[in-house]
C-alpha cells in the first residue's frame, strides 16, 4: 500500500497543480529523501563531536587558536551543508563558541552564513557590555574573511567601535579586516582618514587607520598620506610617518629625510624608523648630517643600523665616525647597528668596558670586512 501512495502522489500533483497556474513541485523519492535525512545526521553528528572537542578540557568561554584553526578547517572540510547547524550555534551566542562559529562561517562564505554574521553584529551591537563588543568584532571578522569591505566601516560605528579590537597579537580588529579585503580596502581607509585627519576627538581611528594603511602596504595611497607629515598635530605627523614605513616610493623616502629634523623627538624616531625599514640608498650625506645633530638615542639607533644597511662597503669607516659616542642605551651604539668579531671592533673600542664586545641586537644586518 504505501508504494501504491509513492506512485500516485505524483499523479495527482500534475493534475491538480497546473490548475492553480504554477508548475509542480519537484517530488523527492522516498530513497532520495532518506539519503538527505542521513546526510544532514551524518553532518550534525560530524559537528557535535567537532564542537565537543573543541571544548573538551577548555575553561569555559577561553579561545584555544591552535584548536579553534583544526575545528574551522573541520568544518569547511564538511562542506557549505554545515552553515546551518553553525548558524545556530551562532544564534545561542555561548562564549567561546560564538567565536569559533563566526570564524567558520567566514570560512564558508556562503549567502546564508553572509547574513547571519551581520545579524549577529547587529544584534550585539544593540546590547551594552564587553561581551557584546567582542561578539561583534567576531562578526565582522567573519565577514572580512568572506572579503566583504563595507567591515570596515561598521568597526568604527555603532555603540561598539570595535576597530581597536586586539584580533592577533599587536594587529588590531581593523587591520585586520583591511589585509583580508585589500586592495579594496584601500580607497575606504583613505576615505575614514579624511574624516578622522580632522577630528581631534577620534585620534584612536586615525591612528589605527594609518596603522592599517601601513599593514596593507599599498603604495597608492602615499600621495594621501604625504601631506600629513605637515600637520600641525605632532602625533599626526609621527602617526603619517610610521604608515609610510610599506610604501618605499622615491617620493615617500625623500620625504622621511626631511622629516628627520622635526622639532619633536617622536615624528624624527618614527621618520628614522621607517626609513631604517624601506632604506634610503644615495641618503648617506643627509643621514650622516642628521646624527651629528640628533640627540635622540631611538632615532640614532635606527639611522645607524640604516647607514649599515645601505653604505655597503663604506659604512665600516661611516659609522667608526661615531665609535667614541657613548650614548645612554647600550643598544643603540653605532657598533650594535653591524655584527663583527670582537677583535675587529678593538679598532673602534670606546673607553667604557661594556662596549668592547660585539651587541647582537633584533634585526641586525649582515655586515663583511
Amino acid at each position: 500500500m504505501r508504494h501504491i501512495r509513492f506512485i500516485l502522489l505524483p499523479l495527482v500533483l500534475a493534475v491538480t497543480w497546473p490548475l492553480a497556474g504554477q508548475d509542480p513541485p519537484a517530488v523527492t523519492s522516498g530513497d532520495e529523501a532518506t539519503d538527505e535525512l542521513l546526510a544532514r545526521e551524518r553532518i550534525r553528528a560530524s559537528v557535535e563531536a567537532i564542537l565537543e572537542e573543541y571544548m573538551q578540557g577548555e575553561p569555559d568561554g577561553e579561545v584555544v587558536v591552535a584548536k579553534a584553526i583544526v575545528a574551522a578547517e573541520s568544518f569547511a572540510a564538511l562542506g557549505p551543508d554545515v552553515a546551518p547547524y553553525l548558524i545556530n550555534e551562532l544564534e545561542q551566542e555561548r562564549p567561546g563558541l560564538f567565536d569559533l562559529c563566526a570564524y567558520s562561517l567566514g570560512m564558508l562564505a556562503t549567502p546564508d552564513a553572509e547574513m547571519a554574521l551581520r545579524d549577529a553584529a547587529a544584534r550585539a551591537d544593540d546590547e551594552p557590555g564587553s561581551e557584546a563588543l567582542t561578539r561583534k568584532a567576531w562578526a565582522l571578522w567573519g565577514l572580512a574573511l568572506q572579503g566583504r569591505v563595507d567591515a570596515l566601516r561598521l568597526t568604527v560605528e555603532g555603540r561598539h567601535r570595535t576597530f581597536d579590537y586586539a584580533m592577533h597579537h599587536r594587529t588590531s580588529l581593523l587591520e585586520a579586516v583591511a589585509f583580508l579585503t585589500a586592495p579594496a580596502s584601500v580607497p575606504v581607509l583613505l576615505d575614514l582618514l579624511d574624516v578622522f585627519a580632522s577630528d581631534a576627538e577620534r585620534y584612536r581611528e586615525r591612528r589605527a587607520v594609518l596603522d592599517a594603511l601601513r599593514r596593507v602596504g599599498d603604495s597608492s595611497a602615499a600621495p594621501r598620506i604625504l601631506p600629513l607629515l605637515e600637520h600641525a598635530n605632532p602625533a599626526v605627523r609621527g602617526n603619517a610617518a610610521s604608515a609610510l614605513r610599506s610604501m618605499g616610493t622615491p617620493e615617500v623616502i625623500a620625504a622621511l629625510v626631511l622629516v628627520l629634523d622635526d622639532e619633536h623627538r617622536i615624528v624624527r624616531q618614527n621618520a628614522a624608523a621607517a626609513l631604517e625599514y624601506i632604506g634610503a640608498s644615495g641618503q648617506q650625506k643627509k643621514i650622516l648630517e642628521r646624527l651629528d645633530r640628533e640627540t635622540d638615542i631611538y632615532a640614532r639607533r635606527s639611522l645607524y643600523r640604516l647607514l649599515a644597511d645601505t653604505a655597503g662597503s663604506e659604512a665600516f669607516a661611516l659609522l667608526n665616525r661615531y665609535a667614541g659616542r657613548v650614548d645612554r642605551s647600550m643598544a643603540t651604539g653605532p657598533r650594535s647597528a653591524i655584527r663583527l668579531p670582537a677583535p675587529a671592533w678593538q679598532t673602534i673600542r670606546t673607553k667604557k668596558p661594556r662596549f668592547s664586545c660585539t651587541i647582537p641586537i633584533p634585526y641586525t644586518h649582515k655586515f663583511s670586512i
